[in-house]
């Protein structure tokens, strides 16, 4: 029974919201203050008297400790009635739980007595009743995790170590915790967060081949996570933290991608940033794929030869050029260190003002709630009481306004949901303009067609029949660029299956560009 009603304690940083929200005033740090003992934060380390539940001594003990032995007794116990408590506690296992291991039966509910205790089989040798029981089933040539599995138990949820042949159906065993984890916070996990939070082992993450194997495990499309805010496809996590983050520290002007940073003679690589400085020299940045110490697939050997090829080129053209190299290894790291280290490395180069940014817009948009979303958008309104222009938005981020169309909302009844107006673009339109409507799309995954154009602006459908019909400016898209989605390639080889010769919409010319596209693709795979 506790004994003490109040304590005196004092003001610090990591109990100071704790006890603001049980309704305390702070007044200031390291000042003391007075705490009911219902209040008292259970880790505590103020002394505090209690009285022993079976022999009625008083005591003295750490607030902690006190919680500790309550929650692990269900009781309040002096020093010498929780010893007397282990001693019978022993002997009641020796005589009940642990006594006859004979038949298979028994071991099991053995087995079952013991994870309802200690909720693991890690170090289950390093006690006296789980060596015991492990023995025992090893000398009836029994096996620990089978029963285990038999009993209802998910192998990777009660050991770090797997036993033999478990990753054959590990794989699949995996696909519910990553769907799961998808479905939650609407994007993959990372490496670091595969480990500590699915549970994953970190050698068969690697001998798996790495985060793309195991988003083909459950068709994962990365696509919708990748788009930064300024509408850049990015090729890792790590690029897209980097890439965000440039944006948020207003550099989204200041950079190019995918540039050629060696001459003619060496054209073989593009980076992944390009700065270009006062001083006429180019500022390439490498946001490395994989962890030096990566070397165990050969995607990731291969990978490794690259760099430092790379490196090599790097180093003899190091007169024009500077290199900044970001390792994969700081993305383990948590947003705060990620950021800093970005500014330590940029901030000599290019005009940096050191400003933290959220997680959320670190990573991606999808993670904003659309009133998040709505309050980015509105930072480039005209007037605060209306939506900015489609392509002013575009022009601020176009990760956001593709996230806005990824939601299945058309910009005008996002607008209607928080009760504002939009701003009507005047555009001069043109096949070019309808052309970067087409690439819009594409970036968020859709196929070209009225419900998707309409998405994009109101009357963009009805704009076309001022160029010519849908099938036809697709068809002239398409053969001036390389990259072509699946979905559309087979939309292209259903319009050539079906003979449109034979109608008045299409013409030969129009069947011989959809062929010639798809011959074109032989030499740009996807």
């Amino acid at each position: 029974m506790l004994i003490t009603k109040e304590v005196t304690t004092t003001w610090n940083p990591t109990t100071r919201k704790y006890y603001e929200d049980l309704g305390y005033t702070y007044t200031k740090q390291h000042a003391e203050f007075i705490v009911k003992i219902e209040d008292l934060h259970k880790g505590s380390n103020s002394k505090i008297d209690y009285q022993c539940d079976l022999c009625g001594e008083k005591a003295s003990i750490m607030f902690y400790e006190y919680n500790e032995k309550k929650n692990k007794y269900g009781k309040d116990l002096c020093l010498k009635c929780v010893h007397k408590n282990i001693t019978q506690t022993t002997r009641k296992r020796n005589d009940d739980n642990y006594s006859r291991h004979d038949t298979h039966e028994k071991r099991k509910a053995d087995l079952q007595n013991y994870l309802l205790e200690h909720k693991t089989l890690n170090k289950m040798t390093t006690n006296t009743f789980g060596k015991r029981l492990y023995d025992n089933f090893k000398s009836y040539k029994d096996d620990v995790y089978d029963t285990a599995i038999e009993l209802g138990y998910k192998i990777e949820d009660i050991s770090k170590t797997m036993p033999k042949n478990y990753y054959v159906n590990y794989p699949e065993i995996l696909k519910d915790k990553l769907i799961s984890f998808t479905t939650e916070y609407k994007r993959f996990p990372r490496i670091k967060e595969m480990e500590k939070i699915l549970q994953i082992n970190t050698h068969f993450i690697s001998d798996f081949g790495g985060l793309d194997e195991f988003k083909k495990l459950i068709n994962y499309d990365d696509s919708k996570d990748l788009i930064d805010l300024r509408g850049d496809y990015n090729r890792s996590i790590a690029e897209l933290i980097t890439a965000n983050y440039f944006y948020s520290q207003g550099l989204k002007d200041k950079y190019n991608r995918e540039q050629y940073p060696f001459p003619k003679e060496d054209r073989y690589f593009r980076s992944d940033f390009t700065f270009y400085l006062e001083n006429n020299k180019e500022l390439h940045v490498e946001v490395w794929g994989f962890r030096e110490s990566e070397n165990s697939t050969e995607k990731a050997i291969h990978y490794q030869k690259t760099r430092k090829f790379k490196e090599v080129l790097y180093e003899k053209y190091s007169d024009d050029i500077i290199l900044i190299s970001i390792n994969y290894e700081l993305f383990d790291k948590k947003y705060d260190e990620i950021q800093k280290h970005l500014y330590n490395l940029f901030s000599p180069y290019v005009n940096l003002k050191f400003k933290n940014v959220s997680y959320k817009k670190l990573l991606s948009p999808s993670l904003l709630t659309d009133d998040e979303l709505f309050n980015e958008a509105m930072i480039v309104s005209p007037d605060g009481i209306t939506l900015p222009m489609t392509s002013d938005l575009i022009k601020h981020s176009a990760g956001l306004y593709y996230q806005i169309l990824k939601r299945g909302y058309t910009y005008g009844g996002f607008a209607k949901k928080f009760g504002v107006k939009t701003k009507q673009d005047k555009i001069e339109w043109s096949k070019k303009l309808i052309f970067e409507y087409f690439e819009e799309i594409i970036k968020v995954g859709k196929v070209i067609n009225i419900k998707s154009m309409n998405e994009q602006h109101s009357n963009l459908a009805d704009i076309l029949k001022k160029y010519g019909y849908v099938t036809k400016l697709k068809i002239e898209y398409f053969s001036k660029i390389n990259s072509i989605p699946e979905q559309e390639l087979k939309w292209i080889k259903n319009l050539i299956d079906k003979d449109i010769n034979s109608t008045a919409k299409y013409s030969k010319k129009d069947i011989d560009k959809a062929k010639q596209i798809l011959e074109k693709q032989k030499e740009y795979p996807q």
